[in-house]
């Protein structure tokens, strides 16, 4: 009888203790932050978190070289990789669905700023 409840024990915690998969430029530092301020709203694992990207610089944030494909061509541009946003996915893949995030450090601090839902 004990085996059963350790096993179901033993999964709940890695499932909740699981690295989020990074998308962009995050030292762990800012990842432990940022996983803390969702964690204070869900109890749901953390599946990603992504910087956004944007066309237009704002300060702070990193550029980088990409290739832009359209029906007239290829065309080389610079995005931006903002260090002060990033969208955080949460919930079961297996279920399909789960909440969206939008976090951002202002003052120092990662705070929610939008929530949403994503469906598979």
């Amino acid at each position: 009888m004990r085996l059963p409840v350790a096993l179901i024990c033993l999964l709940l915690a890695s499932t909740t203790l699981a690295a989020p998969v990074l998308y962009g430029h995050l030292p762990k530092e800012e990842v432990d932050a940022i996983s803390a301020t969702v964690r204070a709203a869900t109890a749901e694992p953390i599946g990603s978190i992504t910087r956004v990207i944007t066309k237009e610089p704002i300060p702070g944030s990193m550029p980088f070289r990409t290739l832009l494909v359209s029906k007239s061509g290829k065309q080389r541009i610079t995005m931006y990789e903002r260090t002060d946003l990033v969208s955080v996915h949460t919930g079961n893949g297996d279920r399909g669905i789960g909440a969206a995030y939008t976090v951002q450090k202002t003052a120092g601090r990662w705070k929610i700023v939008h929530k949403g839902h994503w469906i598979r």
